[in-house]
């Protein structure tokens, strides 16, 4: 049997109606066709931005790809150029005495006056010594320009049972020396070192 087609209008809704092959009857609503169309084109046009919003993505992932790879690059190098063993080593610590007295005999009533010494850039600097004069007090002097000496109040240095003394001075001032005035009575001998470390 051939198929033919009809078209009719049903409460203003267009109907399409045919016989297939078979002799079967099928009947379509045109307006549901023309809707489908519309919704299958709407998800067309969604699924193409869908598709440019993808593309986006995978040329930011290219840039970030870019931009991971260059650093890595610099990271090769830093690691390349830190390869190897780190060594750490200290300054060398270097201590100079001078010895500013030498078994001097210093009489009843004078004052020995010690050689200076340049303190300049150390670390630290040490008075020591001996003095037969086991009750006598050692004054600690500095000077700017290895002249004109001041007495530095707050560094007296006595001595022990045996006549040893040991100071450790503190000063930002060039130059440094000791002072001793003999009150004892009779003559006293004084050796006396200064030892600074830079």
């Amino acid at each position: 049997m051939s198929s033919f087609s009809l078209v009719g209008v049903n409460s203003g809704v267009a109907t399409l109606a045919s016989v297939d092959a078979s002799g079967n009857l099928q009947c379509k609503d045109s307006a549901l066709i023309t809707a489908n169309h519309n919704d299958l084109v709407a998800i067309d046009a969604v699924l193409d931005t869908s598709k440019l919003v993808l593309d986006n993505i995978l040329t930011k992932n290219g840039e970030i790809d870019t931009v991971l790879d260059a650093s890595k690059l610099v990271l090769d190098a830093i690691s390349a150029s830190l390869s190897g063993t780190l060594a750490v080593s200290a300054g060398t610590i270097s201590a100079v005495n001078t010895v500013v007295i030498s078994g001097a005999s210093v009489a009843n009533m004078a004052t020995e006056n010690s050689s200076s010494v340049d303190i300049t850039g150390s670390r630290s600097c040490s008075v020591f010594g001996n003095l037969t004069d086991t009750s006598g007090n050692i004054k600690v002097q500095v000077s700017l320009d290895n002249s004109n000496w001041i007495e530095k109040t707050d560094d007296y240095i006595t001595m022990s049972s045996s006549g040893d003394f040991h100071k450790l001075v503190s000063s930002d001032v060039r130059y440094v020396r000791i002072s001793y005035t003999n009150s004892s009575g009779s003559a006293q001998t004084m050796t006396a070192n200064i030892s600074v470390k830079s």
